[in-house]
């Protein structure tokens, strides 16, 4: 794998993020990937293995609306693993890029692309 930073203007964690200071974080990181966010990308790429704490999800009810008691008025809300996610961009990243420039994808294709 060539690319291990992705573009952090592709970054876009949600609100049940910003209270962990994620955002911040990635601010700081001044557009790079942290040092040791790299070494865990390329200690779960090698061996072709995800790390059993990146499968794993916080299920968090979300009101919706109506009455509070009622358990039909909540949405799930799955909070998964931030260097998860980050990996994930990686790897679409770079499937992409690759699908673009071997032009394996025809020009005509629009379903399941960003244009």
């Amino acid at each position: 794998m060539k690319k291990t930073e992705p573009d952090s203007s592709q970054w876009y964690p949600g609100k049940e993020q910003e209270g962990m200071g994620i955002n911040r974080n990635i601010r700081r990181a001044n557009g790079r990937t942290p040092l040791n966010q790299t070494k865990s990308n390329q200690r779960s790429w090698e061996p072709g293995e995800v790390p059993a704490d990146w499968k794993l999800a916080s299920v968090i009810p979300i009101y919706k609306k109506g009455v509070r008691q009622d358990p039909w008025n909540y949405r799930p809300v799955s909070l998964t693993s931030v260097p998860g996610k980050i990996m994930e961009k990686i790897i679409l990243s770079t499937t992409e890029r690759h699908l673009k420039s071997n032009a394996i994808i025809r020009h005509t294709q629009h379903g399941f692309t960003k244009e």
